[in-house]
């Protein structure tokens, strides 16, 4: 895309893509959660499309960032070290070593288990290391932290207990059927272990970055069988960090 329309698609005050929606509550959801110092934190980061996001909207913290893959985890590193810690890890409930699935003609599908692929691809076994969040962290402060690993989703929120429990951080997470099912993770899972362990109610990136209402357990489970939402945002019951309509 050339600077001109960038530039143009940015400015246009309807989103013209769904890509450039997803970017635009992103935007929002930080700008409105987060201070300046924000320390925030980005798991699965991949090409560092929501990074980036959160580099243009706090460009004063120093943020963390994981990803396993080896060469996405050098272009992260070329690109955004002055601004991020970045880290060569894999973030689920253990730690130690792990099988990395990686995807050859389509990295974006690579994770720690083997999904239903869209096309047959060529499938490379890496040793990457894995960790907890909460061993990462430990009493680094984060008011929001973006998950989107291909279906360890409720692997990671499992093994980030205790950062969850402390910082209280409003999370957004992908999650759709393809990498779920490798986990055998259900919709009913994840909606009850927010709702009723860790106090969270649910929103659409869109809900949340305008204010609106949290989804119920119905929606949540239709949006994932249907496929038409795979963003999504937890935040405290208890919060005030929602985001003001602008």
């Amino acid at each position: 895309m050339s600077s001109i329309l960038q530039k143009f698609v940015l400015w246009f005050p309807i989103p013209l893509t769904k890509k450039e929606s997803i970017k635009r509550n992103i935007h929002k959801i930080i700008k409105n959660v987060c201070t300046p110092d924000s320390c925030c934190v980005d798991i699965g980061s991949y090409g560092g499309t929501v990074l980036k996001i959160m580099i243009e909207v706090l460009p004063k913290a120093t943020h963390m960032a994981f990803e396993p893959l080896p060469k996405m985890y050098t272009l992260l590193v070329r690109k955004y070290s002055s601004a991020v810690q970045i880290q060569k890890i894999a973030i689920c409930n253990e730690t130690g070593d792990a099988t990395f699935y990686h995807a050859q003609e389509n990295p974006a599908f690579s994770g720690l288990r083997k999904v239903k692929y869209p096309h047959r691809y060529h499938l490379e076994k890496l040793e990457v290391k894995s960790d907890t969040l909460d061993n990462q962290l430990k009493d680094i402060h984060t008011p929001l932290i973006n998950i989107d690993v291909n279906g360890a989703e409720f692997s990671v929120i499992k093994g980030a207990i205790e950062t969850i429990n402390r910082c209280q951080p409003v999370i957004l997470f992908v999650f759709e059927s393809t990498g779920a099912e490798a986990f055998n993770i259900s919709a009913e899972m994840i909606f009850d272990y927010f709702t009723k362990q860790l106090a969270y109610h649910l929103y659409t990136l869109k809900s949340f970055a305008g204010g609106k209402k949290s989804i119920s357990r119905v929606e949540f489970v239709r949006f994932y069988n249907e496929g038409t939402q795979d963003h999504f945002v937890a935040a405290p019951k208890n919060s005030a960090k929602r985001t003001r309509n602008v």
